[in-house]
């Protein structure tokens, strides 16, 4: 739709003032995005018209033909501001049309006719307009519902655990004492009854008791608590922590003080948030024959006991005569034996009859191996004494058989080792 519109300037609008919202009718020709600037600036934006009652009041300031917060966003009609679409429309008769005389196709923005009807209009046109200033705000509803801007005012839906008109009223939970005590509800809200030891609003103190600070230190009731006063070797509100002195770690390994208590770093065979504990070992099997004495600081079969072993009468030990539980809970290693006095080791018996049989046989065989080499010398010396042979020019054959037996005998006796070593290959293979 054209429409030709005379440009007056106005110092001063028109407000309608609801409960909620504050309209403000602008008689200053703006085109939309000049109107849309000054309402965000000076107020909440250019008015938002959510259904017929609104429409309604606003018609009755209105004066004329007004930019409302109406426009195109994509293929849909928003509030200007929000991008949401519209919820209530009022459009004129073929309206949005998006056709003008001088502007085909760019009517994008939205007007109240002075009929009070809605129309599509160019943005760049200039028009009065209507800002709105909206009573909602963040805090209307405390923070605790969300609020609605009504004709008449404004409506706050609470959540779950409140009521009122601005969901300034606690409901009575389960915690809303903090368990330690019983919720009433009235009129303006609610009231705790405190149990015994507890006061305040919603029983949110504690007073001070014969254990408040863990019979550690003294409390001192305070307008919104209390306070305790720590002994010496203890911190912390009520007193729960431990400082490290000597004996924290029972004299058993070193202490560090940390933020909400301590550490004990316990010595070798301890163990325990304090190295109250001690390792221990499993019991000791005494030997055969034997009886077992255990002693330590902390009792038998723990850490640095000693166990002694002394044999029955007519025994004798061999071995180990103690055994010491170790910081890792094992006993040191022992081969304690009880034998009876004078009683043969076979063992030991054994072994020295096999080494005996084995040197009788090696000296057996080594007899056997130098008289068959005798013979076999001799025989060669009495081959000398053959007719037969010519006869030796520098000595007569008895002196030179024997010269050559001694001679022999000498090789023999000094390949004695050689043959031993030979004789031990032979066996092994």
């Amino acid at each position: 739709m054209w429409k030709h519109i005379t440009t007056i300037l106005f110092i001063s609008g028109y407000p309608y003032i609801s409960e909620s919202v504050t309209y403000k009718f602008q008689k200053t020709a703006k085109s939309f995005e000049e109107s849309k600037v000054y309402c965000t600036t000076k107020f909440d934006g250019l008015a938002h018209i959510y259904n017929a009652e609104q429409q309604q009041a606003l018609s009755r300031v209105v004066d004329g033909t007004a930019w409302i917060g109406v426009s195109k966003c994509g293929g849909n009609w928003c509030y200007t501001g929000s991008n949401r679409r519209v919820s209530y429309t009022n459009w004129a008769a073929g309206e949005p049309n998006n056709h003008g005389f001088f502007t085909n196709g760019e009517e994008y923005c939205v007007e109240m006719l002075s009929s009070h009807k809605w129309n599509d209009e160019n943005c760049s046109d200039k028009n009065y307009f209507v800002c709105q200033e909206l009573r909602c705000t963040a805090t209307t509803c405390n923070r605790r519902g969300t609020c609605s801007e009504l004709v008449n005012g404004f409506k706050c839906n609470c959540e779950r655990d409140y009521y009122g008109d601005k969901c300034e009223n606690v409901r009575c939970t389960a915690t809303t004492c903090n368990r330690r005590g019983t919720c009433s509800e009235l009129v303006n809200g609610f009231k705790c009854n405190c149990e015994r030891d507890y006061y305040g609003d919603k029983c949110e103190n504690v007073r001070c008791t014969a254990t408040t600070c863990n019979r550690r230190g003294t409390c001192s009731e305070l307008v919104n608590g209390f306070k305790c006063n720590c002994e010496r070797d203890y911190y912390g509100d009520k007193c729960e922590n431990v400082r490290c002195t000597a004996t924290t770690c029972n004299r058993r390994g070193t202490c560090s003080d940390l933020v909400n208590g301590f550490k004990c770093i316990c010595d070798r065979g301890y163990y325990g948030d304090k190295c109250e504990n001690v390792k221990i070992c499993p019991h000791l099997v005494k030997p055969n024959n034997s009886a077992v004495k255990c002693d330590g600081l902390h009792g038998e079969n723990y850490f640095q006991s000693v166990c002694t072993f002394t044999c029955n009468q007519g025994f004798i030990l061999k071995g180990n005569n103690s055994s010491t539980c170790q910081a890792f809970g094992l006993w040191t290693t022992y081969n304690t034996v009880c034998r009876v006095k004078g009683a043969v080791n076979h063992h030991k018996l054994i072994t020295i009859l096999i080494t005996v049989g084995a040197g009788a046989v090696i000296l057996s065989i080594i007899s056997v191996i130098i008289w068959r080499r005798w013979r076999s010398c001799q025989e060669q010396a009495n081959s000398t004494n053959d007719p037969s042979s010519p006869a030796p020019q520098v000595m007569s054959i008895s002196s030179s058989s024997e010269l050559y037996c001694d001679m022999q005998w000498d090789t023999i006796y000094d390949n004695v080792p050689n043959l031993y070593q030979d004789l031990n290959v032979k066996r092994m293979k």
